[in-house]
């Protein structure tokens, strides 16, 4: 080959050379740009997920006000529990401040519990060209059974019975209007007894009007089943000594709040004047606590030893019974007078899950100081692995 040829050649080679070290150069920059944005994005969006999981968990009912008032009433004092892991809090604060730095923040959707998949709300972030979903899972709205040994008293005895190598949580409170109105909303969900109009300064307050079937469907939805008896009365009767979890004897006492049965006003109630009082009717809201307010009024009750709320007065409930079936009501609720006998615990009736006339409900003695019908409520349990 010629020189000049050659030459020509190597100047080709040469140029091919360069041209794909530049193209190479370039793509490698465009590349690394890329990374560089997607690593910046990911950052951005990992913060915004951490703030609203926070926010989520916390639920400061400050910053609700003044606004969503088709959510939250501006007189009603909200307890924390009650904002805690709630989509409606989520809902109104994304609809105040959307964007987290620079990552905006919307509304997707609310997801049932199915297998392996607990019940959560999500929420979608974006950042430039990366979108994320963030599940936001309940963590909120039940409390750990301490483990211990419990006793529940039937008519053949005490059963005694621990959780030792169980974890069972049971809801703080009575299901909510805002749980169903949630539930029936976003399942298409047709209630035997059509589903009221609610106000805003009730969404807070126990639902009452489901037959058993629809109570079992709920709970289902959140991943749990109804609350059982045993369970209930092991999380309100206030133990004589919490640090020894082994008694020989289990004691019950009719009330949550002591072990000293003659002091409560409830007991009290019965053989002298009672002056209502607020703070009394933050444990048991009981007729008299009318002449204070609306039982929407008292959101912030004194809990049991365990952190449930709404045991005594307030709404009558419904509980499975795996001792015995055929008690598995609890009367006590508002509308009955702080000496009324029904506001112990361990005096229960039965309740055939489908109607709140007297026809519905039995019990030993007494009925006839009940009033009919009964607003009926219910809460939700689960035992985790």
């Amino acid at each position: 080959m010629p020189r000049n040829g050659i030459f020509k050649l190597i100047t080709l080679v040469f140029v091919l050379l360069a041209a794909a070290i530049t193209v190479k150069y370039f793509i490698d920059k465009s590349k690394t740009k890329q990374l560089v944005q997607e690593s910046e994005s990911a950052l951005a969006i990992g913060r915004a997920a951490s703030e609203l999981l926070a926010l989520w968990r916390s639920g400061d009912p400050a910053m609700m006000a003044p606004y969503c008032r088709e959510l939250f009433d501006p007189t009603i004092i909200y307890s924390a529990h009650y904002m805690r892991c709630n989509p409606d809090y989520l809902k109104c604060l994304l609809s105040q401040r959307p964007k987290f730095d620079e990552v905006e923040a919307s509304w997707l959707r609310v997801n049932p519990a199915k297998s392996g998949q607990n019940w959560s709300l999500s929420i979608r972030l974006n950042h430039k060209k990366m979108s994320q979903i963030l599940n936001l899972e309940d963590s909120c709205s039940s409390v750990e059974l301490p483990k211990r040994r419990y006793a529940f008293k039937t008519n053949r005895g005490d059963v005694l019975w621990d959780n030792f190598d169980r974890s069972i949580f049971i809801d703080r409170s009575p299901v909510s209007w805002r749980e169903i109105e949630e539930w029936v909303n976003t399942q298409n969900i047709k209630l035997i007894n059509q589903l009221p109009e609610i106000a805003t300064q009730m969404r807070h307050q126990p639902a009452s009007g489901l037959v058993q079937e629809e109570m079992q469907g709920f709970c289902k939805y959140r991943g749990k089943v109804v609350a059982s008896l045993p369970v209930f009365e092991a999380a309100s009767y206030h133990p004589r000594d919490v640090k020894n979890i082994r008694p020989k004897r289990v004691v019950h006492s009719p009330y949550p709040w002591t072990i000293y049965r003659k002091n409560d006003f409830l007991y009290r109630a019965r053989n002298k004047a009672w002056r209502v009082n607020r703070e009394d009717c933050r444990k048991a809201y009981v007729a008299e606590c009318m002449e204070l307010g609306g039982p929407e009024k008292f959101s912030d009750p004194v809990p049991t030893w365990t952190g449930i709320t709404d045991t005594i007065g307030g709404i009558a409930e419904y509980f499975v019974n795996p001792f015995e079936p055929n008690k598995n009501f609890f009367f006590s609720n508002q509308k009955l007078p702080a000496a009324s006998p029904w506001h112990e615990l361990g005096r229960y009736g039965s309740w055939n899950g489908a109607g709140f006339s007297s026809n519905d409900f039995t019990l030993d003695d007494n009925i006839n100081l009940l009033e009919f019908p009964i607003a009926v409520g219910f809460r939700c349990m689960v035992e985790k692995e």
